[in-house]
């Protein structure tokens, strides 16, 4: 008698464990958000768009036409030693940077490439969305020439190129 009593004793428990044990409380706050299952309305001559401090859900934003949700771009870099009358150079693309007066104070720990190249480089990068600047800083392999800065700022295309000069 004790063995079917306690399978069934399991059975129950395992039932309960599985669906969750019943009682939905749980401690949450006084104010609980209401849910609604219906679809939202594709009607929209009657839709309005929510702005994000209006909207109560998710489902109430609306995203502008022609949102896109990439988090970089592309930018296409193009240099060529010849225009900086040499045959080689160094070439080092970075984020981080100040300019004043001309004269540029660059963190090359924020490269983003670091390339040499002879006669000319063409590389596609994917840059981050939140960089719309860069400086460019061309060092010449003969050592006898001070580096030339380039300063570039992002257009807002989803490709970008920018040839260094």
């Amino acid at each position: 008698m004790k063995t079917p009593m306690t399978l069934s004793t399991a059975l129950i428990l395992a039932t309960l464990t599985a669906c969750g044990g019943g009682g939905g409380g749980g401690g949450g706050s006084a104010a609980s958000a209401e849910t609604s299952n219906s679809a939202p309305s594709s009607d929209s001559s009657t839709a309005v768009a929510a702005t994000p401090s209006e909207a109560a859900t998710t489902s109430e934003l609306v995203v502008p036409a022609g949102f896109d949700m990439e988090q970089d771009y592309l930018l296409t870099i193009n240099a060529n030693a010849a225009d900086f009358g040499t045959d080689s150079a160094y070439l080092s693309i970075c984020s981080n940077f100040s300019e004043n007066e001309g004269r540029y104070n660059v963190d090359f720990s924020s490269c983003i490439l670091k390339a040499t190249f002879a006669p000319e480089i063409e590389r596609s990068l994917q840059i981050p969305n939140d960089v719309e600047t860069l400086v460019a800083a061309v060092f010449f392999l003969n050592g006898e020439s001070e580096p030339v800065f380039s300063h570039w700022q992002r257009s807002g295309d989803s490709k970008e190129y920018w040839r260094i000069r």
